[in-house]
C-alpha cells in the first residue's frame, strides 16, 4: 500500500471508528417491502439478541450505548412485510450487551475486544470503557458489507 492509500485508509478508518462510537441509530423502516420476514427472537423481545431476516438479506440487534438496544423486529403495513428499527432504553438495573438487555452485575462486561466479538465479520466490535463496572459491548454493522457487488 503507497502512502496515499494509507492515509485513505487511515482516514476511512477514522470516520467508521467516529460513526460506530456516536450512537447514532436510524429508527424506522430499515428494509424495502418484502414478501417475507422473520425474527428469530420472535418480535420485540428485548432480552434476548435477535436476527431479522428478510429477501434481502439479515439485521441485527445491537447495542448503542451501555443502556440503549437497537431493537428490529418484523412488521407490516398490511400488504408487505418489513423490519422496523427501533431504539429502546433498557429497564433499571438492566444494560446492553451484544444485543440485547441484561441485568447488571458485579462482575465486567469486557476488558478487551475479543470480549465482545460476534465472529461476524460485517460489524466493527468494540469494550467499552474496558474492565470497569460500566463497561459493555457494542457490535455494529458496517454498512454495505456483505452485500453482492
Amino acid at each position: 500500500m503507497n502512502k496515499r492509500g494509507y492515509i485513505q485508509y487511515l482516514i476511512l478508518s477514522s470516520l467508521l471508528l467516529v460513526i460506530a462510537l456516536s450512537g447514532f441509530v436510524y429508527t424506522g423502516k430499515v428494509t424495502s417491502d418484502t414478501k417475507f420476514c422473520v425474527d428469530t427472537d420472535n418480535g420485540e423481545s428485548i432480552y434476548t439478541k435477535g436476527i431479522c431476516t428478510y429477501s434481502g438479506g439479515k439485521l441485527r440487534d445491537s447495542c448503542t450505548s451501555i443502556n440503549v438496544l437497537s431493537e428490529v423486529f418484523c412488521t407490516s403495513d398490511g400488504k408487505k412485510q418489513y423490519c422496523f428499527r427501533e431504539s429502546i432504553t433498557c429497564p433499571k438495573d438492566y444494560y446492553c450487551l451484544n444485543g440485547a438487555c441484561v441485568v447488571r452485575q458485579s462482575s465486567f462486561a469486557c476488558y478487551n475486544i475479543t470480549d465482545c466479538d460476534d465472529n461476524d465479520i460485517c460489524t466493527i466490535d468494540l469494550c467499552n470503557v474496558p474492565g470497569t463496572n460500566q463497561s459493555w459491548c457494542s457490535n455494529r454493522r458496517i454498512s454495505g458489507c456483505g452485500k453482492p457487488k
